[in-house]
């Protein structure tokens, strides 16, 4: 252990649990498959995070892609959120710290996910708007920006205490600097407070039946065939592990 007590380095780890937990949490209760989740603190100033979660999905119609970007939002800056709870002294966000972490570090990569999403959502949202009203058009995504940060700092809220417990029992398995803690899938599954998510779990449905034509159903399955390309979502057998 060095020179470090080990309740220093799990103090330290606990932001970093919380942010995994808060992508996993917010996963688990969207209705999204996950995995492990698993962290690694290198030092005081360096770490490694990473939740599993599976992001396929199909879509027969533009407002089950809509619910899914809306979703997949969450997740991705729930991690932020989930970092900036205070503990003490109640269980509560911090929201300048969690827009603060979005924008930093901490979420750089979460945050231009989201971004990159905000454009197809708006495009979904309103498809026959002037793209060179730029003024409209930031406006547009501010509007879904800000929608999207109440739905995600609701849910982070509503679910503060599960996201802190299932945080410091990841932390609690750090026994040391570079060596990973991992609570796997099988482990989150066991726990009480899991289980309890997926029972209150509201999935987004992917009905059967769309209504659409044949070529606005060719070119939502192009649509989603981009955003697999550039990682915005995963094919339906895959996995991403969200974190750094």
């Amino acid at each position: 252990m060095g020179v470090f007590d080990l309740s220093q380095i799990r103090e330290f780890a606990m932001p970093v649990a919380q942010h995994e937990m808060g992508h996993f949490v917010a996963a688990t209760v969207l209705g999204f498959s996950t995995g492990d989740v698993e962290i690694v603190m290198y030092g005081f100033s360096s770490h490694r995070g990473g939740a599993a979660i599976n992001l396929g999905h199909g879509f027969n119609s533009l407002q089950e892609l809509e619910k899914y970007i809306i979703a997949r939002i969450q997740v991705l800056y729930a991690g932020c959120v989930a970092q900036s709870l205070s503990l003490q002294p109640v269980i509560e966000i911090n929201e300048e710290k969690a827009v603060s972490l979005l924008h930093g570090d901490a979420g750089k990569d979460d945050y231009s996910k989201g971004r990159e999403l905000f454009q197809v959502l708006r495009g979904i949202r309103y498809p026959d708007d002037n793209l060179t009203d730029q003024p409209k058009v930031q406006a547009q995504l501010d509007q879904l920006d800000n929608e999207l940060w109440v739905l995600t700092t609701t849910l982070v809220s509503t679910h503060a205490k599960a996201i802190v417990g299932l945080a410091r029992n990841l932390a609690g398995r750090v026994t040391d600097f570079n060596v990973p803690a991992k609570l796997t899938a099988s482990d989150l599954d066991a726990l009480s407070e899991v289980q309890k998510l997926k029972t209150n779990a509201t999935a987004f449905s992917m009905s059967a039946e769309s209504g659409y034509s044949s070529e606005v159903s060719a070119s939502i399955y192009e649509l989603a065939s981009d955003l697999r390309e550039v990682g915005m979502i995963d094919t339906p057998d895959g996995a991403l592990i969200h974190g750094k």
